[in-house]
């Protein structure tokens, strides 16, 4: 019920007024939201700018919070083409999985852009996920999580830039802030050593429905 009572649709007028914030000062923006459409929810990101408004549904759903009643986004991962590079979406679980941030990699993508909510007691996704992903796939990836409380839950800030080397660019602290940072996209965009040292043919159970012994 509080899921539900949270969540608005995509032409909510909050969503409309940052689509008029952005394209006043010609800036680019993801937010997330918890989506109604019709009867299911949906984890959403919006990305926001002059002339564009793309939605993404998150895919990869963990058993916490208002996550243990969103559907689970389909299709392939959302790639956008911006004046600001090729920017690819992720909801916080997403980082999780190597094979999303290679598959926007692959797709172009030039920046990683993700919306999360990591609380306190969670460390890993922050302090070494974002920096493994953007090196293994030679992008940038911003991130933006929030640095409030909600349901006795405290979340630890530490929204950051990390180049295609795994440097971080810039990192919050805890509490509202902002940063900031300056991209050479030409970095992302060089894929020698990597991308062409791929083995495709060697990778066949990336596609497989793994079956699990019990342990």
């Amino acid at each position: 019920a509080a899921a539900r009572a949270a969540a608005i649709d995509a032409d909510d007028t909050h969503i409309q007024a940052l689509r008029t914030v952005c394209d006043d000062l010609n800036l680019y923006a993801q937010v997330g939201f918890l989506e109604l459409a019709g009867d299911d929810l949906y984890n959403t990101a919006a990305l926001i700018g002059p002339g564009v408004f793309v939605t993404y549904r998150k895919q990869h759903i963990p058993t916490l919070g208002a996550d243990n009643f969103v559907t689970a986004g389909t299709g392939e991962p959302v790639v956008v083409e911006t004046p600001i590079g090729r920017l690819g979406m992720l909801i916080c679980y997403d980082l999780r999985f190597p094979e999303h941030a290679r598959s926007l990699a692959l797709r172009g993508a030039d920046i990683l852009t993700m919306s999360t909510n990591w609380p306190d007691e969670v460390t890993i996704p922050g302090d070494l996920l974002t920096r493994a992903r953007a090196a293994e796939n030679r992008v940038f990836l911003a991130v933006a999580n929030r640095s409030d409380g909600e349901g006795g839950v405290h979340f630890r800030g530490h929204s950051q830039l990390v180049d295609p080397n795994g440097e971080v660019v810039a990192m919050a602290p805890d509490g509202a802030s902002v940063v900031s940072g300056t991209f050479d996209l030409t970095k992302a965009r060089d894929k020698r050593g990597l991308f062409d040292l791929r083995r495709p043919d060697a990778y066949s159970a990336l596609t497989e429905v793994p079956s699990f012994r019990d342990v």
